[in-house]
C-alpha cells in the first residue's frame, strides 16, 4: 500500500467525494469513521457522500458532510422501472462529474462503485480490490489500490475502511461510529419518549425466518426479565417487514412494552435510539444506527463474525452460542440457523444486565439537559455528544 501523502497526493485536498454504494443501512453507517477522519484532517474541505437509499437519508445531517448525493439502484423486485432508474443513474453521474472533486475515496470493493469513482474524474482516486480477475480493472481506475483480502483475520470493517485514508498518509484514532439526530424526527418521537420510564431498552428481532433470526422463546425471556427485574420500558424497532416477528414475540398487549416496527421512518428510529439506555438485536442496520447515536448495544452473533461487524467505539457487547455449534463464519445459508438458535436467553440477559448496571451507575444519567433548546435548534447535535435523557412525566 503506497503512502499517498508522502507522495503529495493528500497534501491539500479541497473537494472530496466518498462513495459507498449498497442497500444495507449498516454498510453506510460504518463509513462514518472515514468521514470524521477526513473532516478532522481537512476542516475547510467540501466533503460529499454518494450512497444508496435508505442509508443516504440518515447521513443528511452528518456534521462531517457538506452534501449527500443519492445513488438509486435498479429495483429488481419491481417492473417497468428501468427507464426511470437509468435516468436517475445518469443524473447522479452528472452531479458527481459537476462536483469537480480533486479526490475520490471508494469504500466498496465492487465494480459499480469503482466506475462511479472513475466517473468523478478526480485526480486522486483511492479504492479497494479483492484481487482476482478484476484486479487489473481496479488498478486501471484507482491512483491508490488497497488490498481487500477475504482472510482479514477478523479485522473490524470500520477499521478496514480507514485504510483508505491511511493510504494517503493520514493518522486515524480508533474508529467510532457517528450520526446526528434529525431535529424534526426528534420532535415527532418526543411524545412517546416522554412516556417511557427508565431504563429504556430497544429490541430488534430482524425479519421472521431469516438466517440471523433468534428464537421467539429467547426474545420472550428477555422481555420478561426486563419487565420483572428492571421494570424497564421495552420498545421493539424495525421495518414493516419485521412486524410479523414482533407479533410472534408479543401477540398480546403488555404493560410497558411498545412496538415501533413498521410505523416510523428511519430518521425517527435513529432519534428514538438516541434516547434509550440499551439496544439488543441481531447484526443489522438498527444495531449500527444505535451505536452511532451513542446507545450501548448487545449484538446477537451467529452467521456473521462479531469481530468484523460488532460496532466500534463505546460499550458494545456481542453474545455468541457457547460452544459454537458449527464451524462456519459469515455463512450465507438461509432460514434460522443452529448458531442463532443455540444462543441462550441467559447469556443475552447477562449482557443486558451488565450494560444496564453501567448505565445506572453512570454520572451522565443524572445530568440535566435542555430539551427545549434541542427541539428549537436548527442544528442537530454533534456525534461526539453523549445521548441525554428526556424528562419524566
Amino acid at each position: 500500500m503506497q503512502d499517498g501523502k508522502s507522495s503529495g497526493f493528500g497534501d491539500s485536498l479541497r473537494r472530496i467525494v466518498v462513495i459507498r454504494t449498497g442497500n444495507f443501512i449498516g454498510d453506510v453507517v460504518i463509513t462514518t469513521p472515514v468521514l470524521d477522519a477526513l473532516r478532522q484532517h481537512y476542516p475547510e474541505a467540501f466533503i460529499s457522500l454518494v450512497a444508496d437509499m435508505p442509508g443516504a437519508a440518515l447521513m443528511e445531517n452528518h456534521p462531517s458532510l457538506d452534501e449527500v448525493i443519492v445513488y438509486r439502484q435498479a429495483d429488481r423486485y419491481r417492473t417497468n422501472r428501468m427507464r426511470t432508474t437509468l435516468k436517475e443513474h445518469w443524473d447522479t453521474f452528472r452531479r458527481i462529474r459537476a462536483g469537480a472533486f480533486d479526490s475520490a475515496f471508494v469504500l466498496h470493493p465492487q465494480e459499480r462503485a469503482a466506475l462511479l469513482g472513475r466517473f468523478s474524474a478526480a485526480p486522486l482516486r483511492v479504492g479497494f480490490s479483492r484481487g482476482g480477475y478484476n484486479d487489473s480493472v481496479y488498478r486501471s481506475i484507482y491512483s491508490l489500490v488497497i488490498p481487500w483480502p477475504e482472510d482479514d483475520c477478523g479485522r473490524n470493517q470500520s477499521d478496514r475502511l480507514l485504510d483508505a485514508v491511511r493510504a494517503i498518509g493520514l493518522t486515524t484514532p480508533p474508529p467510532r461510529l457517528s450520526l446526528a439526530v434529525n431535529p424534526e424526527a426528534f420532535q415527532s418521537i418526543l411524545p412517546l419518549v416522554q412516556r417511557l420510564r427508565h431504563p429504556r431498552v430497544a429490541l430488534h428481532t430482524g425479519p421472521k425466518g431469516q438466517s440471523k433470526s433468534w428464537t421467539v422463546e429467547g426474545w420472550r425471556e428477555v422481555v420478561k426479565h426486563l419487565r420483572e427485574a428492571w421494570n424497564a420500558s421495552v420498545i421493539f424497532v424495525g421495518s414493516e417487514r419485521e412486524q410479523a416477528s414482533v407479533q410472534d414475540v408479543i401477540p398480546n398487549a403488555l404493560a410497558g412494552v411498545y412496538s415501533a416496527a413498521g410505523g416510523w421512518t428511519l430518521k425517527e428510529t435513529a432519534a428514538l435510539l438516541s434516547c434509550v439506555d440499551v439496544f439488543v438485536g441481531v447484526d443489522s442496520g438498527p444495531l449500527h444506527v444505535a451505536a452511532a447515536v451513542g446507545c450501548p448495544t448487545v449484538m446477537l452473533s451467529g452467521p456473521t463474525d462479531a469481530r468484523r461487524w460488532n460496532p466500534v467505539g463505546g460499550c458494545h457487547l456481542a453474545v455468541r452460542a457457547q460452544p459454537f455449534p458449527c464451524p462456519c463464519c459469515d455463512c450465507k445459508k438461509e432460514g434460522p440457523l443452529p448458531c442463532m438458535e443455540a444462543i441462550s436467553a441467559e447469556s443475552v440477559i447477562a449482557a443486558v444486565n451488565q450494560l444496564l448496571k453501567q448505565s445506572e451507575d453512570s454520572p451522565l444519567r443524572s445530568l440535566s439537559y435542555d430539551w427545549t433548546r434541542e427541539r428549537n435548534s436548527a442544528t442537530p447535535r454533534t456525534p461526539g455528544r453523549r445521548r441525554n435523557k428526556a424528562p419524566q412525566l
